[in-house]
């Protein structure tokens, strides 16, 4: 008489948890975008080779490029790194003053400095640049049209299109440069002239 086989349950295999990887692999991406723009700050915009960036970061190129799949696509990803304070600083224009959100910028320039230092020499990514420099000038205008009752003609364009160029982050590294002032002292006197050219105007 054969003997029955036991029969046993099979275990279940557990649920993998990857979540520390992908944190990891986030954490490698970001430490190679803020290598490059490291780099492109100290060569003022100038060609950046992945063997620089592999050897200032401690990362081989061969990870480099399982995260990058080339220069062409770290390029991108270094571009919208660098521009993706500019677009959280853009969502509060609807929520302030055209002069109080200079005050937001000129304060968030300095304390992203690296940032916008890479945003401001960086040659790379200009046609996306001029694209959100548009956007973000279009935005501006609209703003104080609205805050200030201000209607836009041939004749005060000019003026008004000065207004809204004071919140600018070359302005803001040229007058860090020349005359060694903090974020927020820039933004108080952007803040003065905008208010005191927009009631010019009204």
């Amino acid at each position: 008489m054969r003997k029955k086989k036991s029969v046993r349950a099979k275990k279940k295999p557990g649920k993998y948890d990857n979540s520390r990887r992908s944190e990891k692999s986030s954490e490698t991406q970001r430490l190679v975008l803020k290598t490059m723009v490291s780099l492109l700050i100290k060569k003022r915009g100038g060609e950046v080779c992945i063997d620089e960036i592999a050897k200032k970061s401690g990362i081989s190129e061969r990870s480099i490029f399982r995260f990058f799949k080339d220069k062409k696509a770290l390029i991108a990803a270094t571009d919208e790194y660098v521009m993706s304070f500019v677009n959280s600083l853009m969502m509060k224009i609807p929520t302030t003053s055209v002069s109080q959100f200079a005050k937001i910028c000129y304060r968030n320039f300095d304390e992203n400095d690296r940032l916008t230092q890479a945003y401001v020499n960086s040659t790379f990514g200009h046609g996306p640049r001029v694209r959100l420099r548009k956007k973000l000038n279009e935005q501006l205008i609209e703003s104080l049209t609205k805050e200030k009752k201000l209607v836009v003609t041939p004749q005060n364009r000019a003026q008004v299109a000065l207004i809204v160029t004071l919140v600018n982050a070359k302005l803001w590294n040229d007058m860090r440069n020349e005359f060694h002032l903090t974020g927020a002292e820039m933004g108080e006197s952007v803040a003065w002239a905008i208010n005191t050219l927009a009631d010019k105007l009204t």
